[in-house]
C-alpha cells in the first residue's frame, strides 16, 4: 500500500452504547502497530471532548487494532519534531489531551493487547484502570532512545507502583509482562480471552449510573492535589531538557523504536 493511503488511514475511532453505557476508543495504524501520528493526536483530543459530553456513558475501553495497543509515537513524525520548541508544544498539547481524558466522568479501561511501549505506555497509564491480555508486555522504555516520558505519565507511575519501582522501571526502560505489570499494581486484570475480559466489563453496567459516576468524581479529586501542576511542571522541563538532544537525535537517526 502506497505511503500517502498508510498515513491516511492512520486513525483513531470511536463508538460508543448508549443502552450499555460502553464506548470503544481504537488506535489504528497499520504502517507502525498501531503508532500515534499528528492526526491521530488531534482526532482523539475531539473524542475526549465527546466523551465530556456524553452524559449516559459508564465505560470506555481504549485499544489498539488488530491484537496491538501502541507502539508509541510515529517515527517519522518523532523525527520531523526532534527538537526542544516543537518537543515542548507536543507535550503540552498531548499531556493535555491525556489529562482531559482522565478528567472525564466516563471510567476508561486500557485493553492492552501485544505491546504498550513509550507513548503507548503513557495512553495506557493515563487510563483510570488497565486490563493486560496474558501475553501482552507494557514498558516505559523513553530511556532507549534517551529521553524521558512527558505526557503526565512519571507522577502517575511514582504513585502506583512506588518510587524505588518506577525509578528502576524508567531509568532502564523495563519492559513488563502481564503477569509482572499485575504483581506490582499496574494492572488490574490479567485475561486470556474475548470472553473473560467481557465478563469483567459486564460488572460496570450493573452498578447504578450515578453511584459509578460519583465513584469516578471522587477518583478525579484525588488526582487534584496541591502539587499537581508543580510535578507535571517538572516532568515537561526534564522532557524538554531530553527531547532533541545528540544523543535522542541520533538514536532517532538509526530509526530505533523503543523495545
Amino acid at each position: 500500500m502506497p505511503s500517502f493511503r498508510r498515513k491516511f488511514l492512520a486513525q483513531v475511532r470511536f463508538s460508543k452504547d448508549n443502552t450499555s453505557g460502553i464506548g470503544h476508543i481504537v488506535f489504528d495504524n497499520e504502517s507502525g502497530k498501531n503508532a500515534l501520528t499528528g492526526r491521530m493526536f488531534t482526532q482523539l483530543e475531539d473524542i475526549v471532548n465527546e466523551l465530556e459530553a456524553w452524559k449516559t456513558g459508564r465505560v470506555v475501553i481504549v485499544q489498539g487494532a488488530k491484537g496491538s495497543f501502541c507502539s508509541g509515537g510515529d517515527l517519522r513524525m518523532m523525527k520531523k519534531v526532534a527538537n526542544p520548541v516543537d518537543g515542548y508544544m507536543m507535550n503540552r498539547y498531548m499531556g493535555g489531551i491525556l489529562r482531559k481524558l482522565r478528567s472525564t466522568e466516563v471510567i476508561t479501561v486500557a485493553r492492552v493487547e501485544g505491546y504498550a511501549l513509550g507513548g503507548g505506555s503513557e495512553l495506557a497509564m493515563a487510563c483510570d484502570l488497565r486490563a493486560l491480555h496474558e501475553n501482552a508486555k507494557i514498558g516505559y522504555v523513553q530511556s532507549k532512545i534517551a529521553v524521558t516520558p512527558g505526557w503526565g505519565t512519571a507522577s502517575r507511575l511514582f504513585k502506583t507502583v512506588g518510587r524505588e519501582r518506577a525509578l528502576e522501571m524508567l531509568a532502564l526502560g523495563t519492559i513488563l509482562t502481564a503477569n509482572e505489570a499485575k504483581q506490582i499494581g499496574l494492572s488490574n486484570i490479567v485475561f486470556a480471552d474475548d470472553k473473560q475480559f467481557d465478563s469483567w466489563i459486564a460488572q460496570f453496567t450493573k452498578i447504578d449510573l450515578g453511584a459509578m459516576r460519583s465513584a469516578k468524581k471522587l477518583a478525579i479529586g484525588c488526582d487534584m492535589d496541591a502539587d499537581s501542576e508543580r510535578k507535571e511542571a517538572i516532568e515537561r522541563e526534564v522532557f524538554v531538557g531530553t527531547w532533541g538532544s545528540p544523543s535522542h537525535l541520533k538514536a532517532l537517526s538509526a530509526g530505533k523504536k523503543m523495545k
